[in-house]
């Protein structure tokens, strides 16, 4: 028990530090797409690299924006499926959708381990970097989708009922 409290205490403290990293991504994009925007109609000359970087960055914030999402238990599909089944399987209804959950994230951990593999040789267009940086995101987002769905998990058996506090 005193292991499964360290548990969601150490996930939560991560969710803290990407909650932090999120909003250092978002300023970074809105950076290079207000400086691509000027480039493009104020000097006359595009900059050939930020739509690129701005794009593989929204990708990255995607991925760990629904991390922290399955922890706050906050996605509108889990969400609207449990509140429409009467109040005693609701408990049922979220550990099924939370083992789902845990089950599609191995299978981005798997397969974007293997993509990134597959690209590893391959470079972007613009920026010439690996595009296995880029496919990154996938297995990083599953595994910390993995931990968080973990997370919310041990607290539904704990008999916790404020979940997703991080």
């Amino acid at each position: 028990m005193l292991f499964l409290t360290k548990y969601i205490k150490t996930v939560d403290g991560i969710n803290k530090i990407i909650i932090k990293l999120i909003a250092i991504l978002l300023f970074v994009i809105f950076v290079l797409l207000v400086t691509q925007v000027f480039f493009r109609f104020v000097i006359n000359k595009s900059l050939s690299w930020s739509e690129e970087a701005a794009r593989y960055l929204i990708i990255w914030t995607v991925f760990l924006g629904v991390a922290i999402g399955v922890r706050r238990q906050s996605l509108i599909a889990v969400e609207a499926l449990v509140q429409n089944v009467p109040e005693k399987l609701q408990l049922v209804f979220k550990a099924i959708a939370l083992i789902i959950t845990i089950a599609f994230s191995v299978f981005l951990v798997v397969f974007g381990i293997e993509m990134c593999q597959m690209t590893i040789n391959h470079q972007s267009t613009a920026l010439h970097m690996p595009m296995s940086y880029a496919y990154a995101a996938i297995p990083m987002g599953g595994t910390l989708i993995l931990i968080n769905a973990l997370s919310v998990l041990v607290e539904l058996f704990l008999g916790r009922r404020e979940t997703g506090k991080c």
